[in-house]
């Protein structure tokens, strides 16, 4: 589950412009991620990264 601060925390980070190559670049390494590992992570860790996924792909 998804932190209240670490939400706050990639709000913030998605609002700072400055870091959108971090952004573009942690997207990048989450999707690499879902590719090679997805298939063999545990439901509560898929879970996680929907909500993570989710945050990512709604933010401006």
């Amino acid at each position: 589950m998804i932190s209240k601060a670490g939400v706050a925390v990639g709000l913030g980070t998605f609002i700072d412009a400055k870091k959108s190559k971090f952004i573009r670049f942690y997207q990048n390494i989450l999707i690499a991620v879902k590719q090679l590992i997805y298939p063999c992570l545990i439901f509560d860790v898929q879970n996680t990264i929907h909500q993570v996924d989710f945050i990512l792909t709604t933010c401006p």
